[in-house]
């Protein structure tokens, strides 16, 4: 029986199968639009300690009352005006960030939290003008979304709010168009978290 003939090796210039290309990243996520909630939102507090403060500092001036009780209705006026500081503070403490992909919702001032929502989940937005904030050039923007956790996400009181509705409805679609989700996905997949929750 004739010996079998040894295979010839390969040669190193022979074709070799070609190597799939990867498939190409997405756009990195950077930010599109920041702002913080507008003082205006409590003009009627602001108002209402700042007529707290003069009668408690004008009530004593206008009886020329002196001494203790002069100091005790100056430290009463105290009162309201820590009042309306922590507002201010914790106003201008929640900042809205605006991605590619998400809005991030930044509150608190030594304690922070922060919360995000995948912009892709949106569905519905409405804008808020009440006559307090548009005197103030601000409005509300109103997200609903069909996230089972946050159904309801509230950029309130910002500048240029109908700006910001624009540029939340433009990155929406492009976030579903890069994820390839319609609406009719976004809904079933609510339905079925609605569903779990409902047989739990």
């Amino acid at each position: 029986m004739p010996d079998a003939e040894p295979q010839k090796p390969l040669a190193s210039n022979e074709a070799q199968p070609a190597a799939q290309p990867a498939a190409p990243a997405g756009p990195p996520e950077s930010v599109v639009w920041e702002g913080r909630t507008s003082q205006g939102i409590n003009t009627g507090l602001y108002l209402l300690c700042g007529l707290v403060v003069a009668a408690l500092v004008g009530v004593p001036l206008f009886f020329s009352l002196g001494g203790p009780i002069l100091l005790g209705f100056a430290a009463a006026a105290l009162i309201p005006l820590g009042f309306a500081l922590h507002r201010v503070l914790v106003t201008r403490g929640t900042l809205y960030t605006l991605t590619t992909q998400r809005l991030r919702i930044k509150s608190g001032i030594l304690s922070q939290r922060v919360d995000e929502l995948e912009l892709y989940r949106v569905k519905d937005i409405t804008v808020l003008l009440p006559f307090h904030l548009r005197l103030c050039g601000a409005g509300t923007v109103v997200l609903n979304t069909t996230d089972s956790t946050t159904p309801m996400v509230v950029i309130r009181a910002v500048a240029g709010a109908e700006r910001v509705k624009d540029l939340v409805r433009e990155q929406v679609h492009r976030e579903r168009d890069r994820k390839r989700i319609t609406e009719l996905d976004i809904d079933d997949s609510a339905a079925r978290a609605a569903q779990k929750k409902a047989q739990a």
